[in-house]
């Protein structure tokens, strides 16, 4: 085989991996007072210097990347810091079982948090599956399952959907203090990043044998195909109180957000060829929208950052299903590319080895930026990671046998 991604190459992407863990583990909250932020990596740093948190999805998909690196570097202080971020996300999952309707679900962004983005808890209970099979902790499994029979019996709609948001019985409401906005209306949004719950399902049904969650993740497939999908490939969302179907979200075109990973899960478990021939559809609309030099036409995938290292990682997984297209020549063009975004200053650990990106302002109508964002920079680890050769079991679809 052609050696498309020689081994100078391969060094340099690993090389850019290791510089974006160490972004993430300077400037983890790494508090000894155990306060709620404890253990938390920052989501992203303005022009100015400003520093924010995101939800637990984020802090999940980053914790496994950077377990990824400490698996080949082996420095102590990477180990150390998957191992505060664990308790962190741990601390986030609600195991009151007087309150059936939140009894597993995780809290959005603190214990104190009183709602959770459905689709950011099943990531954590994702990676959490991720840690089980990874140290045979049997305490993963038991969470992730108790995230998993939650989200069947309260965090879903009557049609087997995630939920978009939900409020968490047990976690009290303050008046006057941050909540999310209208939440008979969040509830009914139904977003093409839950498709990204399917692997979950998949893995969750092969570890348990319950065959529940094998039929929920074929029924999310197929209800995605028929509502989440357009004629020309891409994936959408639906508001469907509002009866509205179209990107609502500007970065989930590009960057799918898992969408393609669920699908090819749902094939594993089905094999049901349409769940793989989507995928290989919604690939040929984005190649259409690439450039040469590796630049995506962001006007028209609606990209502000990480999308590139979302589709990189997923044309990797593709040489597993597609035995006629070598997509080694292509990720490589889109990671070359990618890598100008990556913050070259050594002397500001605050932006240093992190993945630029914009941002678009509801409120003043306009993009925002470049600034440093968790988004793009834990999904460049992972692409990176895989493109030097690297088995990465991470961002990838359920497979049979595995």
């Amino acid at each position: 085989m052609e050696n498309i991604i020689d081994e100078k190459t391969k060094h340099r992407y690993q090389n850019a991996a290791f510089v974006t863990a160490d972004w993430y583990v300077h400037n983890q909250n790494r508090s000894k007072k155990y306060d709620a932020n404890t253990g938390r990596y920052l989501w992203q740093v303005t022009e100015k210097g400003q520093r924010s948190y995101d939800g637990c999805w984020h802090q999940a998909l980053a914790t496994v990347a950077l377990n990824e690196v400490y698996k080949l570097n082996r420095k102590p202080i990477i180990q150390e810091s998957v191992e505060l971020s664990l308790a962190y996300l741990r601390g986030l999952q609600i195991l009151d079982a007087h309150f059936p309707e939140s009894f597993g679900a995780f809290s959005e962004l603190t214990p104190m948090t009183p709602w959770s983005d459905v689709r950011d808890g099943a990531t954590v209970a994702w990676a959490f599956l991720y840690f089980f099979r990874q140290t045979g902790d049997v305490e993963y499994l038991r969470r992730a399952r108790l995230f998993g029979n939650w989200l069947l019996d309260y965090g879903s709609d009557k049609d087997g959907w995630p939920y978009g948001y939900i409020y968490l019985p047990g976690i009290m409401k303050v008046e006057g203090y941050h909540t999310i906005w209208g939440n008979e209306e969040k509830k009914q949004l139904l977003l093409n990043c839950q498709i990204g719950v399917i692997p979950l399902y998949a893995e969750l049904g092969n570890i348990t044998g319950q065959a529940k969650f094998w039929e929920r993740a074929d029924h999310m497939a197929s209800y995605a195909l028929k509502n989440l999908i357009t004629p020309e490939g891409y994936f959408i969302s639906w508001d469907k109180k509002k009866n509205n179907k179209g990107h609502m979200d500007a970065v989930h075109v590009l960057n799918d957000d898992f969408s393609s990973i669920g699908l090819l899960s749902a094939y594993e478990v089905t094999g049901k060829k349409k769940y793989l021939e989507a995928v290989h559809k919604y690939i040929s609309y984005i190649r259409k929208n690439l450039a040469e030099d590796g630049t995506f036409d962001i006007e028209v995938l609606k990209d502000l950052g990480g999308g590139e290292a979302v589709f990189g990682s997923l044309l990797w997984e593709m040489q597993a299903y597609d035995s006629t297209t070598d997509y080694r020549s292509l990720v490589k063009t889109i990671l070359d590319k990618f890598l100008e975004k990556q913050v070259q200053d050594p002397d500001n650990k605050l932006t240093n080895g992190g993945f630029q990106e914009f941002q678009f302002d509801s409120y003043e109508g306009k993009l925002k930026g470049p600034f440093v964002c968790g988004r793009g920079t834990n999904y460049a680890i992972v692409a990176l990671l895989k493109a030097s050769g690297v088995s990465v079991p991470w961002l990838t679809p359920w497979k049979r046998g595995k």
